[in-house]
């Protein structure tokens, strides 16, 4: 049995977990279950007043001074309200009264205004139309100044933009064939189409020139380079030819073994494994085979011309391992050994030269190419110069009608906003000044 309903008190974080005993009939109701804790204070602090006035009310002489408490506070509430009233009015109508001033004040501030703005607009009108019949004046004046002007030097004028332009086409027609005889076979565009055998007839006296690529390990062309016979291997590829095209090569060499001279071309792009752009590799037999990668980038005849006199070169060491003597041949094995080892050092040179003359090569075609470019984009629009010149003069150029409104007083129109897009203003200058022969 509980004596009082209070158990114990614990806080935690801020709040006291408290215990109490109620008897169990009288469960506790769920709107108390479902309130929150500051909540359930409230609900306490109720109880706790309310406790209070039962226990007040007990005393019936009690009861009778807090009833006469209570009826003078709501006296005393309803005077300090009825008092709170009255002044709230008075402030309302002082209000009332300010606002109206102010209304009125407003008001006639807003009439002066739109006077003022309206003088100014006025003001402003009269000051532009007088502005714009000056301007319009002026621009008329230095038009028709302009054109007598043009009239004046449109023979001149036209002859030298003639004669200048002929000796321009002049210029370019001996740069295009400058370009064409020089760089034929440098440009892949002009040489991507030739088939290597057409070069050769161009750039060398080579003879018996074959096609073998339909006999089986019998490369591609077969031929003479002087008195040396020679496999010929050429591949035109998009990409990089791959390194077993190069083994099935030196195996055409093998089977022909009699043919001291074995030369492998790459038109367009690198072969795998070669590191250079010009190499060389021995076979068994002591054939001498060359490798050239982006032939079509070199200097086709200087290229061409090294590959006949590596001819002469592999033409000397064949003979030389396929003596007959076999004594005499021991004799010459070192000396062969220090020749290929030469020949090896001399082909890395070549190497280096033809890729500097392909860079040189390179650099002189781009600056024909922009001076070619500059002299016809320079032509064009000399062309198209002298045409507006000669429209305007006999008056077959449209031009813009000038408005003379003045409905719109947005701000003055000086005479850069009329001659900024003016044609003649553009031709001639502020002063009608020729433009310098070369000027764009």
């Amino acid at each position: 049995m509980y004596e009082k309903a209070y158990v114990s008190q614990i806080p935690s974080n801020g709040y006291n977990l408290v215990t109490f005993a109620i008897p169990f009939k009288h469960p506790i109701p769920e709107p108390l279950k479902k309130c929150t804790p500051e909540q359930f204070g409230e609900i306490v602090l109720i109880s706790h007043k309310l406790w209070n006035i039962v226990q007040t009310t007990s005393d019936t002489n009690s009861y009778s001074a807090y009833e006469k408490e209570l009826a003078e506070e709501i006296a005393r509430v309803k005077k300090d309200y009825e008092r709170r009233l009255a002044t709230t009015q008075e402030e309302r109508a002082a209000l009332e009264r300010t606002l109206a001033e102010q209304r009125e004040a407003t008001q006639l501030l807003k009439q002066n205004i739109q006077s003022s703005i309206q003088d100014c607009v006025n003001t402003s009108i009269v000051h532009t139309k007088e502005t714009h019949y000056r301007e319009i004046e002026r621009v008329q004046q230095f038009y028709k100044d302009s054109i007598e002007r043009m009239e004046r030097l449109q023979e001149g004028e036209r002859g030298r933009l003639l004669a200048q332009l002929k000796e321009t086409q002049e210029q370019l027609k001996e740069i295009q064939t400058s370009v064409k005889v020089s760089q034929a076979s440098v440009i892949k565009g002009s040489t991507g189409e030739a088939t290597f055998s057409e070069l050769v007839k161009q750039h060398t006296s080579w003879t018996n020139i074959e096609d073998t690529s339909k006999t089986a390990q019998s490369a591609d062309m077969r031929g003479m380079i002087g008195k040396v016979e020679t496999l010929f291997e050429v591949k035109n590829y998009s990409n990089d030819i791959p390194s077993k095209e190069v083994v099935k090569f030196m195996r055409d060499m093998e089977v022909h073994s009699n043919i001291p001279y074995g030369v492998f071309i790459s038109m367009n792009t690198d072969i795998t494994g070669k590191k250079t752009q010009v190499s060389i590799q021995w076979s068994s037999h002591g054939q001498l085979c060359i490798f050239i990668s982006k032939f079509l980038e070199t200097d086709v005849s200087y290229t061409l011309e090294m590959v006949e006199q590596c001819s002469v070169i592999a033409s000397r060491v064949y003979s030389l391992q396929h003596r007959s003597d076999v004594e005499e041949l021991e004799n010459y094995k070192e000396k062969l050994m220090q020749v290929k080892l030469i020949i090896t050092r001399q082909l890395i040179e070549i190497n280096e030269m033809i890729t500097v003359m392909g860079h040189d090569k390179k650099l002189l075609i781009d600056n024909i190419t922009k001076q070619h470019t500059m002299y016809k984009t320079t032509l064009e629009k000399m062309k198209v110069g002298c045409n507006q010149i000669i429209e305007l003069i006999l008056g077959t150029a449209e031009e813009e009608p000038m408005s003379t409104s003045t409905s719109d007083v947005g701000g003055d129109v000086g005479l850069s906003d009329v001659l900024e897009t003016n044609p003649i203003v553009e031709a001639t200058g502020k002063k009608g000044k020729r433009k310098k022969k070369g000027d764009v």
